[in-house]
């Protein structure tokens, strides 16, 4: 059996649907900048210090005292 919407549930969808597409280019350009920004972090870290490497670090530093 097909699910049949009445009149109003497909305005009501119809509305929503046109709601969001308005948000969608705000959210593009956000996720643009998110990624731009994300590729500027990458470009700035320090090569060969990673996660563990940093740690190590730190720990030698506070037992050295």
């Amino acid at each position: 059996m097909r699910n049949r919407n009445t009149k109003q549930q497909l305005v009501n969808d119809n509305e929503q649907v046109a709601r969001i597409a308005l948000y969608l280019p705000q959210l593009h350009a956000q996720k643009e900048k998110l990624e731009a920004d994300l590729q500027e972090l990458e470009h700035l870290a320090l090569p060969g210090w990673g996660y563990a490497d940093f740690h190590a670090g730190v720990n030698f530093a506070i037992t050295a005292f």
